[in-house]
């Protein structure tokens, strides 16, 4: 994430993740050196100044990527309810508002002494 709360790359960080070839395909981006943590590497290459010397906007060029369109797509799919599910019902109202009626009847429990 940048500053500003833009996103400049996400993706499950697991073994067959892509996060260093998805930065070292940037163009102007040097890469990774061997020993190098990648950590380190990714919050290296993605400073404003490495930034503005490539002419790179990362927000952009994550918001235009494919991962980003599959994260759109996941998230689109997960938020569609099942075929046949009925919505959840809860009772927090009813069960809230007997709560506050409780102590309103019992008003030294509410105030101070």
């Amino acid at each position: 994430m940048k500053r500003g709360g833009q996103i400049i790359y996400t993706e499950s960080l697991q073994h067959h993740s892509q996060k260093l070839e998805y930065f070292e395909a940037v163009a102007g981006v040097p890469n990774i050196k061997d020993g190098y943590n990648p950590a380190a590497w990714v919050l290296d290459v993605t400073t404003l100044s490495m930034e503005s010397q490539m002419s790179a906007h990362f927000a952009q060029l994550f918001t235009n990527s494919s991962i980003y369109r599959r994260i759109q797509e996941l998230i689109k799919e997960l938020n569609a309810p099942p075929p046949g599910s009925k919505d959840l019902y809860f009772q927090t109202k009813t069960m809230s508002s007997g709560f506050s009626r409780k102590y309103w009847r019992h008003v030294g429990l509410i105030s101070g002494k």
